[in-house]
């Protein structure tokens, strides 16, 4: 028996199937990149949002549970150094080793307890102790350290050009603040003149390359601003009637001059696609020439996010954590603190406990604990 196709409108079911079979689209070159491009920023940008989170985060559990920590042990070693050096005047309190390892101990808390705090925040008995076991003052320290520093971050900028003045720095400043500083010296910093040998008149190649990188510069330029005006002419509230939609373009508007005010070119064709896809409207898009523009651009804009994310930690305001980066790493600095944390509190309940102890009538006893743990240390 022979089988026939039913046939619909003079199709049969065959020529149906082929009809609804979708046809596969062929991107081009340009247009591959242009998604991978943009699926790039997306995910840089999700990932610098992350990064400066997580600092947040680390700075403001730093300042509300480290930094008051810290003034704990600080203030515990002040008092734990007065009573140990009043033991240690007197010759009798100690054998001759004994005296020699006390005076390291007071020693060893007092550079510890310089290590949290400025020159003009450490308790002046404390400094004046320092100077009798040393025999120099601590300020005197700072400041020649202080003046190599600056003297060796002089030479590191002008070797690069630029005449920057750290006269402002002092010893009053905490790391932060001399932070600041250097940053503002930089930006305020006067370009000298670079002894450079003869320049060597260019090549061939290098002025071609030099032409092809302006001409893609001006491109660049075109082409945010050929975006910018097609679709402000598309935005423009005042030519919308219905309320509703007058309201919508309103905040596209707003969206589309911030991205260009900002050169956001990833803003920019964000907009531009959505209002094509409403209109159904793309054929802008499908040109390569424009494309390889636009792929210029937003390869740029992956180099200056992923730029972002390594240099964020470096802004002045996370001073504070910077000494733990090289510790922990920038990933873990949140998991590195509360452990820092820990031990903090660990060391200030034992010195607590050490002072308690040192103010009693167990402080021989105490004296002689002391020795035995700092003796094999």
């Amino acid at each position: 028996m022979l089988l026939v196709q039913p046939t619909i409108l003079g199709l049969t079911m065959s020529d149906i199937i082929k009809i609804k079979k979708p046809t596969r689209r062929h991107l081009s070159a340009p247009q591959k990149t242009f998604n991978r491009l943009k699926k790039k920023i997306n995910t840089l940008q999700g990932e610098l949002e992350k990064h400066q989170r997580r600092l947040d985060e680390s700075l403001l559990f730093y300042h509300h549970e480290i930094q008051p920590e810290e003034k704990k042990l600080v203030n515990i070693l002040n008092t734990f150094v007065k009573l140990l050096y009043e033991r240690w005047k007197k010759p009798k309190v100690f054998q001759k080793k004994e005296r020699r390892l006390a005076k390291k101990i007071i020693l060893d808390r007092i550079d510890q307890i310089f290590s949290f705090c400025s020159p003009g925040e450490v308790d002046p008995e404390i400094s004046a102790i320092f100077k009798k076991l040393q025999g120099v003052s601590y300020d005197n320290i700072v400041s020649e350290e202080l003046n190599s520093f600056k003297k060796a971050m002089e030479a590191v900028f002008k070797e690069q050009g630029f005449n920057i003045n750290l006269s402002d720095i002092d010893l009053n400043d905490d790391d932060q603040e001399m932070t600041r500083k250097i940053f503002e010296a930089m930006e305020n910093a006067d370009v000298g003149i670079k002894e450079e040998a003869p320049v060597k008149p260019k090549s061939q190649k290098q002025l071609e390359r030099e032409k092809r990188a302006l001409e893609l510069q001006t491109l660049q330029k075109k082409g945010l601003s050929g975006i910018y005006k097609e679709l402000a002419k598309a935005f423009h509230p005042d030519l919308e009637q219905d309320p509703e939609q007058k309201r919508e373009k309103e905040t596209l508007m707003k969206k589309l001059t911030c991205a260009y005010e900002n050169d956001d070119l990833h803003s920019l064709l964000s907009l531009e696609m959505e209002w094509m896809n409403r209109s159904n409207h793309q054929e802008n898009l499908q040109s390569d020439a424009r494309l390889k523009i636009y792929n210029s651009i937003l390869g740029d804009q992956v180099k200056s996010l992923q730029e972002s994310i390594e240099m964020s930690g470096l802004h002045p305001k996370y001073f504070p954590l910077h000494s733990y980066f090289s510790e922990f790493g920038s990933g873990k600095i949140l998991f590195g603190l509360k452990i820092v944390y820990q031990q903090l509190k660990e060391e200030v309940n034992l010195f607590e406990g050490t002072v308690k102890k040192l103010q009693s009538s167990e402080a021989e006893k105490e004296l002689q604990v002391l020795m035995k743990r700092f003796d094999g240390l």
